[in-house]
C-alpha cells in the first residue's frame, strides 16, 4: 500500500503474534521486512486505511485499526466507503 496506495485493506491475520520471530518466519516471510522496520513500519508506510481482524491477543501495532475478533461479512462491508451514484 506504500507503492500502490488503495483506500481500504481488510485483513484477517487469523491471530497472528507480532512478537514472534517464529511466526514471521513460518507465516509471512517477506526478505528484509525485519531490516527495513518491521509490520510496524510496514503499518506506518501504508497510504490508505488498515484494518486488521482476527488479531487476537498478540497482535500488536499502532497507527492502524486492529479487532481482535474476527469481523462479520456485514463488519466488513460496512466499512467501505459509500459509492456516489
Amino acid at each position: 500500500m506504500a507503492v500502490a496506495p488503495v483506500p481500504l485493506a481488510v485483513l484477517d491475520v487469523d491471530r497472528f503474534d507480532t512478537s514472534s520471530d517464529a511466526a514471521l518466519l513460518d507465516r509471512l516471510y517477506i526478505p528484509g521486512l525485519q531490516r527495513a522496520g518491521g509490520l510496524q513500519t510496514a503499518a506506518t508506510a501504508a497510504a490508505g486505511r488498515v484494518v486488521v481482524h482476527d488479531a487476537g491477543a498478540h497482535f500488536q501495532l499502532t497507527g492502524i485499526d486492529v479487532h481482535q475478533a474476527p469481523l462479520t461479512p456485514a463488519a466488513i462491508v460496512n466499512l467501505l466507503p459509500a459509492r456516489r451514484p
